[in-house]
């Protein structure tokens, strides 16, 4: 699995290197299809102007929460599914992209715009991408994780006292408690908060919805649309 993370930071750095070089100030959107389109912003913050310019202190929390998952990950290698290895390997990939941005250059670039006629989203890059679409493995994982612990007591029904075949209440106890591990939930508090900062930093970007956007949203509900994606500076 560390090859895979490699393989997308690799790909992240790359694909921001080509956002920069081939959208400078300025430049037009490129568009793709499916609503899709290629630019560039510089991200420096969080959302609605909160933690405005506080990179460094992002970046110290993503290398605090990158060095968890890689211990977690070496130290549960042969505990953990293939589903939830490569639910935390994307959400590594993710966490340590954006970290390398921060450190860096002190902001992160984001590069892809998905917006239609009545819906326009932050723009985001490919480590924002790693990082949802591993927490939404991670979810669906623990949505099938209950019938794969089924499987034993399955296996073991029948026997009733017999000694020579344990009972199957010690595998699900066992299980309960690898589900209910003060690490594993930590772990997937880790992933609520990456998750939620990689919502936060396409919030902030410079984008339709920013901080003035918003304000103005919540003082008059019937108000008009955000600006053009990409007008305002941070």
């Amino acid at each position: 699995m560390f090859v895979l993370v490699i393989f997308l930071i690799i790909l992240d750095q790359v694909t921001k290197i080509w956002a920069v070089n081939t959208f400078p100030p300025g430049t037009p959107e490129m568009k793709i299809g499916l609503g899709f389109h290629f630019t560039h912003i510089k991200n420096t913050g969080a959302a609605f102007g909160i933690f405005q310019n506080a990179t460094l202190i992002l970046a110290v929390l993503s290398a605090i929460v990158s060095l968890f998952l890689i211990i977690y990950l070496i130290n549960k290698r042969r505990e953990l599914d293939f589903l939830t290895r490569l639910a935390l390997s994307l959400i590594l990939a993710g966490a340590i992209g954006n970290m390398i941005d921060r450190f860096r250059l002190r902001y992160v670039n984001d590069f892809i715009h998905f917006h239609l006629p009545n819906f326009d989203f932050p723009v985001f890059n490919v480590a924002d991408s790693c990082v949802v679409i591993g927490a939404g493995l991670l979810i669906l994982g623990s949505f099938l994780m209950p019938q794969e612990q089924k499987s034993p007591k399955t296996a073991d029904q029948g026997h009733g006292s017999d000694p020579l075949y344990p009972s199957s209440g010690g595998l699900e106890r066992s299980a309960n408690e690898t589900t209910q591990d003060p690490t594993n939930m930590l772990v997937a508090g880790l992933v609520t908060g990456l998750t939620a900062a990689a919502v936060v930093e396409a919030n902030q970007t410079k984008g339709p919805y920013d901080s003035d956007d918003l304000r103005a949203g919540f003082e008059d509900v019937s108000g008009d649309s955000g600006g053009d994606g990409g007008s305002s500076s941070k």
